[in-house]
């Protein structure tokens, strides 16, 4: 994977640490068409043109190969609630994405098989109470009384308003370019054969049949 932060890296398992390139990501570091799967997670918010990097995924994919986005819901209850309190307003998110803008990024992208949906995140309940929108002696005082009945360990899921985007580049472009590629022959053959019936002399055709482009091409 790509990661700009190196304590980010410093703090993955040693042995994944090699696997990690340690900067921006940048299509042309890798071959085209040679992934199976491209994930990024909660980071298109962060960039200028996510269009540009939806687009460089696909780019990269495998024909079959898959996208996996996880976004922020701009219109999940829990920010409809919040409104501007809501942690997903923020000077970082130069954009906030929908179902429906989501989808349309990935169908821009040539996409298909697209799939939207929320999920619920699972973390220890002294981590939930740290997000709310409370002051923060309010907050102070219920993490105090989580430690205390020994809470703040507990795990819970709950959707805060997420979405995960699926999108499959189809086989359905590789089988055009090879069809393609057929048509291109055929044509060529096409032409070498009314090249052979225009040639008035024998010899002249012997000498076509025995051409190299002759024997690959129309026999």
């Amino acid at each position: 994977g790509v990661e700009p932060s190196l304590s980010a890296i410093e703090a993955a398992p040693k042995y994944r640490q090699e696997w990690v390139l340690h900067g921006v990501f940048d299509s042309q570091v890798f071959e085209k068409n040679s992934f199976d799967l491209v994930c990024c997670f909660m980071t298109l918010e962060h960039i200028f043109d996510p269009l540009e990097i939806a687009k460089e995924s696909y780019n990269l994919l495998n024909f079959g190969g898959a996208v996996a986005f996880v976004v922020h819901d701009s219109n999940a209850w829990i920010n409809k609630i919040l409104g501007r309190k809501s942690p997903i307003i923020d000077i970082e998110h130069l954009q906030i994405f929908s179902k429906k803008s989501i989808t349309q990024l990935l169908k821009n992208s040539n996409f298909d098989e697209i799939t939207v949906h929320s999920f619920k995140n699972r973390y220890k309940l002294s981590y939930w109470v740290k997000l709310l929108p409370l002051p923060s002696i309010v907050k102070s005082t219920m993490l105090k009384i989580l430690v205390a009945t020994r809470l703040s360990e507990i795990k819970i899921s709950i959707n805060v308003g997420n979405l995960v985007a699926y999108g499959i580049k189809s086989k359905l472009f590789l089988k055009i370019m090879i069809n393609q590629e057929e048509l291109t022959n055929i044509l060529e053959r096409k032409d070498q054969l009314a090249k052979f019936l225009d040639i008035k002399t024998k010899k002249e055709k012997l000498d076509l049949l025995d051409s190299k482009m002759m024997r690959n091409n129309f026999w």
